[in-house]
């Protein structure tokens, strides 16, 4: 007999547990099991073209990803190359 954990979008996990292993002695899932991990990481890049700093925020649910970004302050588009762990930002570079 498995546990299905259920994903946030009501569909079930691929990933079968046995029963039991999520959970301690007592019938509760440790602490550690049920700390969420943010993959939406919000930082500051400065714009090639004005030299403004503006927030953006990455999903890092993809190693690596390119995308192009407008300027909040000036509009002018902007290239970012940016590599990812799951909730970190490992290296962006602004084009």
């Amino acid at each position: 007999m498995g546990v299905w954990p259920v994903l946030s979008s009501g569909h079930p996990a691929d990933i079968q547990f046995q029963a039991g292993s999520l959970f301690d002695e007592s019938g509760k899932m440790p602490e550690f099991r049920t700390h969420k991990m943010e993959l939406i990481v919000q930082t500051e890049i400065v714009c090639p073209h004005c030299g403004e700093f503006f927030p953006i925020q990455v999903d890092t649910c993809q190693a690596t990803q390119s995308l192009i970004e407008d300027c909040a302050i000036c509009c002018c588009p902007i290239t970012l190359t940016i590599r990812c762990r799951p909730g970190v930002i490992v290296d962006l570079s602004v084009l």
